[in-house]
C-alpha cells in the first residue's frame, strides 16, 4: 500500500481519489449524448478551457474529464469525509433535493440562510483544493504560502473561519433561458494594484474569492457570508459570459485528446 502525506492534515496515509471540484457540480453539468456505433446515451461533460494557452472546448465522456481535470490523490479518508460533510450541506442549501436546473429556473434568491461554519468551510475548501491541485487547469488558483496555510488551518480548525479570511462573493449567473448549471470554466485570476481575485465558475454561479485586499471595502464585505448564516447572492447578467464562450469556440477548434494543448 502506497502511503503519502495528506495535503490537509499532513498525516502519512493512503490517499483518496479526491474531487477537486465537488462531484455534485460535475453531476449537475452532465448531459446525455449518443456515443459509439450503437448511439447509446452516455453521460458527458462539456468543460471550457478558455485560457488561450490551452485553447480547448470539448465534450467528453465523464471519466475522461475526471482523469485530467477533476480528481487527484489529495486527502486521507478522514479529511475526505470532513470536506464531504461540508459539500453535502452546501448542496442542500443551494439546490435542496430537487434537480438543480429546476431550482435555477425559479425566482432569484437574494440570500440563502445556511449554517455559517459549514458553508464557510465549504467555500474555502473550493479554493484550497484547487490551489493544491497539480493539473494545469487550476494554475490560476495558486496561492501565496501564507494564504494557503491560513486556509488549510481554517479547514482543520473547530473554530469557524472569519468572513474576511479570503472572503467569497457569490454571483448568480442568469440570462433568459441559458442553463449556467452546466458551465465549468477553467479558473481565472484578476490581478490589479488594489485587488487580486480568483474566479471559479460552477453550479450556475461565479464564486469570487478576494485574495487582496485583506480588508475589502464595506460594499464588498457585505456580499460575503455573514456570521448569522446569511449568504448574500448577487444577481448578474450572464450574457457577457455566453458571448465570451461563443468567441472562444470560434477561436479554438475542439480537440479529441484528453490533454488539451494550444492550437498550432
Amino acid at each position: 500500500m502506497h502511503l503519502q502525506p495528506c495535503r490537509l492534515c499532513r498525516t502519512i496515509a493512503p490517499l483518496e481519489e479526491s474531487h477537486i471540484i465537488p462531484e455534485f457540480f460535475w453531476r449537475i453539468a452532465e448531459e446525455r449524448v449518443p456515443k459509439g456505433r450503437s448511439a447509446l446515451l452516455q453521460p458527458c461533460l462539456s468543460v471550457m478551457f478558455t485560457d488561450p494557452r490551452k485553447g480547448d472546448i470539448d465534450l467528453k465522456q465523464r471519466g475522461r474529464w475526471d482523469k485530467s481535470v477533476s480528481q487527484e490523490k489529495l486527502l486521507c479518508g478522514a479529511c475526505e469525509d470532513r470536506l464531504s460533510s461540508f459539500e453535502t450541506h452546501a448542496r442542500l442549501q443551494l439546490f435542496g433535493n430537487k434537480d438543480p436546473r429546476t431550482v435555477r429556473k425559479g425566482a432569484f434568491r437574494a440570500e440563502i440562510k445556511t449554517n455559517y461554519a459549514k458553508f464557510r468551510r465549504f467555500e474555502l475548501s473550493l479554493l484550497w483544493r484547487a490551489s493544491v491541485a497539480s493539473a494545469p487547469f487550476y494554475e490560476n488558483c495558486k496561492l501565496r504560502q501564507e494564504v494557503g496555510e491560513a486556509l488549510r488551518q481554517a479547514l482543520l480548525s473547530d473554530t469557524p473561519p472569519p468572513p474576511d479570511l479570503v472572503g467569497c462573493s457569490l454571483l448568480d449567473l442568469r440570462y433568459e433561458d441559458a442553463d449556467f448549471t452546466k458551465a465549468i470554466d477553467n479558473p481565472r485570476r484578476l490581478v490589479e494594484p488594489s485587488r487580486e481575485i480568483v474566479l471559479l465558475t460552477m453550479g450556475g454561479y461565479y464564486w469570487m474569492f478576494w485574495i487582496r485586499p485583506e480588508t475589502p471595502p464595506v460594499g464588498v464585505a457585505n456580499t460575503f457570508l455573514q456570521p448569522d448564516g446569511t449568504r448574500p447572492v448577487v444577481q448578474i447578467d450572464g450574457s457577457p459570459l455566453l458571448q465570451f464562450w461563443a468567441n472562444a469556440k470560434k477561436k479554438w477548434r475542439p480537440r479529441r485528446d484528453s490533454n488539451p494543448q494550444p492550437p498550432a
